[in-house]
């Protein structure tokens, strides 16, 4: 190896122990970081704008004040922010399940509750039995012959008492389909996020 090539060997060793020991040039070590706000509100951070973004803006955040391994004060309210908007969305996530579940619970509970329970149905239905009159009449001769003509008629009735349902009944059933439209009305709340 000749003067010249062992030289440039050395000193590119030293460069790079000089870029492991202090770290990258301020050029290279600012990475751009690209806040993009979505069409429906949220915000992604990273690397490169996300796809189908409405808006991006782009920062550069300063390591000559925080250090390679600190964490700026904008970072860090950068962070509380987005951990906030995840948990929102949980949470909103959550209550969307809880308002489907009493839907379907509510819904179950009215259709279950349309038979009359005991004591909501008033009068007893009873058939009643065939009633009937009837006439006839005859003539005969002594002489053996005769001749005979009857008629008749009958009729009959049909129940003679029937049955209805309470006020009672009509009270729970209007109960029930309140507290399904309520539960209806939460989920859409729920889903549009009011």
């Amino acid at each position: 190896m000749t003067s010249t090539s062992a030289k440039k060997a050395r000193n590119a060793a030293c460069g790079w122990c000089l870029i492991a020991t202090f770290g990258l040039p301020a050029a290279a070590a600012a990475q751009v970081l690209y806040k993009s706000i979505m069409p429906d509100g949220r915000i992604v951070y990273g690397d490169k704008p996300a796809p189908g973004a409405a808006k991006v803006m782009e920062s550069r955040p300063d390591t000559s004040k925080a250090g390679v391994g600190g964490t700026s004060e904008r970072e860090a309210r950068v962070l509380e922010e987005f951990q906030n908007a995840r948990s929102q969305r949980e949470r909103d996530a959550e209550r969307v399940q809880a308002a489907q579940k009493a839907l379907r619970e509510a819904e179950a509970a009215r259709e279950a509750g349309r038979e009359p329970l005991p004591g909501e149905r008033l009068g007893i239905a009873r058939r009643g039995k065939g009633a009937g009159t009837g006439t006839g009449t005859g003539t005969g001769t002594a002489g053996g012959a005769g001749t005979g003509t009857g008629t008749g008629t009958g009729t009959g009735t049909g129940a003679e008492a029937g049955s209805r349902l309470t006020d009672a009944y009509w009270e729970r059933q209007k109960k029930l389909e309140d507290d399904a439209e309520k539960a209806r009305r939460e989920l859409e709340e729920a889903r549009s996020g009011r």
